[in-house]
């Protein structure tokens, strides 16, 4: 037992040294806002909404699946469900590191359409600079959708 406690108390000090050998002497000076602002998108999701008209479109296709001949079986494609996050790699290209980003809320620039029959809308959040709040907007098929960090301070006034 007394080895034990021996060790343990060794392999504590000799962590406690080289924590002290590797935690910078004096705190980092607090980085100031240089006063770039610059889109940076953290989420993004087109026609979240539409998920109960996806379900009733998989249902149809199942009864078609059920009903069809085998041969022609593998040619029906059953849709998928909507998934948080689907827009987030297109918009990220279109939208990261511009001070205003204005784009219209349309399946074709936003790079995918979960479902035709839908009317989709868009949920975006963006940051416009690293120690900014999150700003959530959402935005209805066919609106121009405006990310602006053109008037973007440090220290908002509330």
């Amino acid at each position: 037992m007394r080895i034990h406690v021996i060790a343990i108390g060794s392999i504590t000090a000799l962590v406690f040294l080289l924590y002290l050998l590797v935690v910078p002497k004096e705190a980092p000076e607090k980085a100031e806002f240089s006063g770039n602002n610059y889109v940076q998108i953290s989420s993004a999701t087109w026609g979240l909404n539409c998920n109960d008209h996806v379900r009733h479109a998989i249902k149809e296709a199942q009864a078609e699946i059920a009903a069809a001949p085998r041969e022609k079986r593998d040619e029906i494609q059953i849709p998928k469900l909507v998934t948080r996050n689907n827009a987030l790699t297109h918009l990220s290209k279109l939208c990261n590191g511009k001070e205003v980003c204005n784009f219209l809320a349309e399946s074709d620039i936003i790079g995918l359409d979960p479902i035709y029959s839908c009317f989709k809308n868009l949920e975006v959040s963006f940051r416009c600079f690293d120690v900014d709040r999150l700003r959530n907007m959402t935005f209805r098929q066919g609106d121009v959708a405006k990310l602006d960090c053109s008037q973007a301070t440090l220290n908002p006034k509330k």
